[in-house]
């Protein structure tokens, strides 16, 4: 029977890539092993795990190496690390798109590795379902910040006509982020150099309707990143987005950031692709989950996603269970399934090591690593 192990996420990451409710409709196919602790930042108890069929351990020494598939969205520690073998596959968060060192680690060891980000599958891709989730408490995350910082004790200011939102590069979560402050009535500005995006934006009906309906506009720029540093004080709160399909990409300067008025807000929802400002790259402690830099509250992220943990693990675990039940509809298991389908991922595989193993990943990427294909 297939082993699956289930890590303990580090200390800034509040996730968990499995819920109990959908382990226990795998468990009957697959021999699961869940780290003791490791749902408990997002509600989940190891009781609620045994409930659902699956092993509790303590010390990964012990599971780790005779593991098939292991799961964990943020990077493996130096002592994970060490137990791992190129036999097996890791499923993780691509943290590696914006630090390539981490990729490294995992091409040394020979492992083969599925990034969440690549997983699509007919039922749906986890980039759509958890960009969504992004967008809406990215907003959410940034008007609780501002209302703290002008010392307000609800968010009502950003239901005021004077407060203004920008939100840089249109994806998915930038279209969320964008319905939640329209619907909220908020004077909202979008920064976007790609004139088939900019159009779907404008035929957007959503949009026109809360436009309409709030008496508060829209407003499209597409201006150089320079132009937009000397306007950046007009802004309450920044929401930066990234979408990988959008080549011309717009990246938060630090220039940026400083022009913002003391009390602001910058989002930043692009850090994990590798779009995201240089201040917000690496996650902070999930008990300050933001960084204060010149009287501008910066948050990541990785924050946002922990603030939330319960919502943003029950999207990763369906994606993750939606991919092992396509492999039991298909009477295999799930290291047969991915051996015998490079391809589901929509994405290349790449040589990595003298035994072939291979890593899915998107081409650009190979190329800035400087690896070759086979």
């Amino acid at each position: 029977m297939i082993k699956i192990v289930v890590l303990k996420e580090n200390q800034d990451d509040n996730r968990v890539s499995f819920t109990p409710n959908d382990l226990s409709v795998l468990t009957r196919r697959y021999e699961i092993y869940v780290q003791s602790k490791a749902g408990e930042a997002s509600g989940f108890t190891d009781e609620l795990y045994l409930q659902a069929g699956a092993k509790i351990f303590i010390n990964p020494k012990i599971v780790l190496p005779k593991a098939n598939c292991i799961f964990k969205l943020s990077p493996l520690t130096a002592k994970e690390l060490k137990l791992v073998n190129q036999q097996q596959y890791l499923f993780t968060n691509p943290y590696f798109l914006s630090h390539p060192e981490i990729l490294k680690q995992y091409l040394f060891k020979g492992l083969s590795v599925i990034a969440l980000e690549k997983i699509n599958l007919a039922s749906g891709n986890y980039r759509d379902a958890y960009q969504k989730i992004l967008g809406k408490f990215g907003v959410i995350t940034g008007l609780f910040y501002t209302s703290k910082l002008f010392n307000k004790n609800s968010i009502g200011r950003a239901f005021s006509k004077d407060f203004r939102a920008l939100v840089v590069n249109y994806s998915i979560a930038a279209h969320e982020a964008i319905h939640y402050l329209l619907g909220l009535g908020v004077d909202v500005t979008l920064a976007e150099i790609e004139q088939p995006l900019i159009n779907r934006v404008k035929d957007d009906e959503i949009f026109n309707g809360l436009i309409q309906l709030n008496a508060n506009p829209l407003h499209i720029i597409n201006n150089t990143f320079d132009e937009l540093s000397k306007n950046s004080h007009q802004f309450d709160l920044i929401i930066n987005t990234c979408d990988l399909a959008n080549k011309n990409k717009l990246k938060i300067t630090y220039d940026m950031i400083t022009g913002l008025h003391n009390g602001a807000v910058f989002i930043d929802l692009g850090t994990d692709l590798g779009f995201g400002s240089d201040l917000t790259e690496k996650p902070n402690n999930a008990k300050k989950p933001y960084t204060v830099f010149n009287n501008k509250v910066c948050v990541s992220m990785e924050n946002v996603a922990s603030l939330y943990p319960a919502d943003c693990s029950s999207v990763i675990s369906q994606i993750y269970t939606k991919l092992l039940n396509d492999s039991d509809a298909n009477q295999t298991n799930i290291v047969d399934f991915i051996n015998a389908n490079h391809q589901f991922a929509h994405a290349q595989v790449l040589s990595v090591d003298q035994n072939g193993k291979g890593i899915i990943v998107d081409q650009p990427l190979a190329k800035d690593l400087d690896l070759k294909f086979k």
